[in-house]
């Protein structure tokens, strides 16, 4: 098993008399680097959180504190120490001389690590959720390869002098071609996350499956498109509110149904529009010219497209709510759509968190228990693997999976949206 240490740990000189324990050393260094490059809420400068029980289980109960006092000891490593029992562990990072160089790949040799590591592997895919689709996307992953000559040659050419980006780009790779892949369903939203979900845009040209380039299908302005789903369940919800409020023969506690469920699923309720600017939303998420539409009001010229769209989103939809009383982009928002900005206060009045994270299980919800599966049962024989909202394959399979994306959202929720080929 290769690991990753920062080029200038040396390890022979600094801890001459804890040879035997080399390869320990060297897994904890790489799981503060592992965790920190492929989870995107990390940036450079972020202390990680490690999970200490599995790492433990993993270098030894016996070791664990010691190795991380020597590293301490020698400021290679830092520690936050808080930590909350079940929701987070306290968390690391490397000193500033290891963290902003190159890393060196070393090769573990511990057979009691490598069997460690290999029983914690096992555990993990014994985790993934039951289901055709689930399967079906596992299997696919460790199908995909990535032509490592070029992405590595590319990464050298535009990368080198950037260490926190070279060091990404070529775990990245190497982990696609050793086939070291993960495969994590996200229990809150049901999100899965890869070596391609966390892959950078950058090196998807380097993919292939069986030598065959791959193409990637996504949903034009998606995460605003996304949203006219929650408008619907926030619509319809209204709607059965409003049929209990006003049918005295129906008796309805929110906490304990007890009508039958015809009534209480909303999915049986019509979704009527009655708001103009409703209508304007759905229409231009469906087109794909939402972004184009608001950049034009603002005066924004279309260069900028990239930095206006993380801006709005990060000052409309993912904000805390009071704040967008001071943003400009939620002000024209609001201006511009505002029965549409009262549902988003709506679903971030609890806790603003959580409409990214409805989001999502809408996006897991129609992309995986629906698409995917679908895809798994019809046509188990293709390949196919998600990047949350969007789809890659080969150019063989394009018109099948538009066509079961589009069938899908039209049968569910009765939307169309634009999708656009890259």
């Amino acid at each position: 098993m290769n690991c990753y240490v920062p080029s200038n740990f040396d390890f022979e000189n600094l801890f001459p008399d804890c040879r035997k324990q080399r390869d320990k050393y060297f897994y904890f260094l790489h799981k503060i680097f592992e965790e920190r490059i492929f989870d995107k809420r990390y940036n450079k400068d972020s202390f990680i959180n490690l999970h200490s029980h599995t790492l433990r289980n993993i270098i030894g109960r016996k070791f664990f504190y010691v190795i991380r006092n020597n590293l301490l000891s020698k400021n290679i490593i830092e520690i936050d120490h808080s930590y909350l029992v079940t929701e987070y562990s306290k968390s690391y990072r490397l000193k500033d001389e290891y963290r902003y160089i190159k890393q060196r790949k070393v090769k573990i040799e511990d057979k009691n690590i490598l069997q460690r590591i290999h029983k914690h592997k096992s555990k993990l895919v014994n985790d993934i959720p039951e289901g055709s689709e689930y399967k079906f996307l596992s299997d696919n992953l460790s199908k995909i390869s990535i032509n490592h000559t070029e992405a590595i040659k590319y990464i050298n050419r535009k990368y080198s002098g950037d260490p926190d980006i070279y060091n990404a780009y070529r775990v990245s790779i190497e982990y696609i071609y050793e086939k070291t892949f993960f495969f994590k369903v996200d229990t809150i939203a049901g999100r899965i996350h890869t070596n391609i979900t966390n892959l950078s845009r950058d090196l998807r040209r380097f993919l292939n499956y069986e030598g065959n380039p791959l193409i990637n299908i996504d949903i034009s302005n998606s995460q605003p498109f996304l949203f006219n789903i929650l408008i619907q369940n926030y619509v319809k919800e209204k709607t059965l509110k409003n049929q209990i409020l006003f049918n005295s023969n129906l008796y309805f506690n929110f906490s304990n149904p007890s009508i039958s469920s015809t009534h209480t699923n909303i999915n049986n309720l019509p979704y009527v529009v009655t708001f103009p600017d409703l209508m304007m939303y759905e229409s231009l998420t469906s087109e794909g010219k939402f972004y184009e539409f608001l950049m034009k009001k603002a005066g924004i010229k279309s260069e900028n497209r990239q930095e206006f769209k993380k801006s709005f989103f990060g000052k409309t939809f993912f904000c805390n709510t009071q704040d967008h009383y001071t943003y400009k982009e939620a002000k024209l928002f609001r201006k511009l759509f505002p029965t549409v900005y009262s549902i988003i206060t709506h679903y971030k009045k609890e806790d603003y968190r959580k409409l990214a994270i409805n989001l999502q299980r809408a996006e897991a919800d129609l992309m995986i228990n629906k698409v995917c599966k679908r895809i798994s049962i019809e046509r188990p024989e293709i390949f196919i693997t998600t990047i949350h909202d969007s789809i890659l394959t080969t150019e063989e399979n394009k018109s099948y999976i538009c066509k079961v994306i589009l069938n899908e959202f039209e049968r569910n929720f009765n939307l169309k949206p634009s999708l656009k080929i890259e």
